[in-house]
């Protein structure tokens, strides 16, 4: 296998995605159920607070509210997940004055080098700490919280599997 270069041009959208399917990937059913029943505790906490012997329909109506609303908290549509995320990387991306440019992404059978505008540096393949395969998103996990994101709209299909090949042989995670 040889080397190959992928240039990315930076895309706020693209930016989002990817971090909102790192969070995705952060939130896992243990962390979903905590919020559940925590926010069921403090729902029934404040329903029992309010109680009334007379007013069972209410408090009925009030827990199912409840419910929900933790249900939602716990396990938001897919389409919120992203929710908030597109200004707070806008603005971060702007405070640190890395809100355009290019990213070049070299892989190799040792690993792989990134040269950015902003940020680079090597990776070699038993450093890295994962790698997720989405539909549309290859995630490439430096750290748990540090990650490259490559469109793989973008990438021959060749190449894509190149990259795969060396990211499963490595000694990273697939997250």
């Amino acid at each position: 296998m040889t080397e190959h270069s992928i240039t990315q041009e930076y895309d706020l959208d693209l930016a989002v995605r990817a971090v909102a399917l790192d969070c995705a990937l952060k939130k896992t059913p243990t962390i979903r159920r905590n919020i559940f029943v925590g926010m069921m505790f403090v729902n029934l906490l404040f329903l029992f607070s309010l109680h009334r012997p007379d007013g069972v329909l209410e408090n009925s109506v009030m827990l199912g509210v409840a419910t929900l609303v933790a249900y939602l908290l716990a396990w938001p549509p897919k389409r919120f997940e992203a929710f908030g995320l597109k200004p707070q990387i806008k603005a971060r991306q702007e405070q640190l004055g890395s809100e355009e440019g290019t990213t070049t992404y070299y892989f190799e059978q040792v690993g792989m080098v990134v040269e950015s505008d902003f940020l680079g540096g090597s990776i070699p393949w038993e450093k890295l700490h994962g790698w997720h395969d989405a539909a549309d998103l290859l995630l490439i996990y430096r750290a748990p919280r540090v990650f490259y994101y490559l469109d793989k709209k973008q990438i021959d299909a060749a190449i894509l599997s190149d990259i795969k090949d060396w990211l499963v042989a490595s000694s990273g995670k697939q997250i």
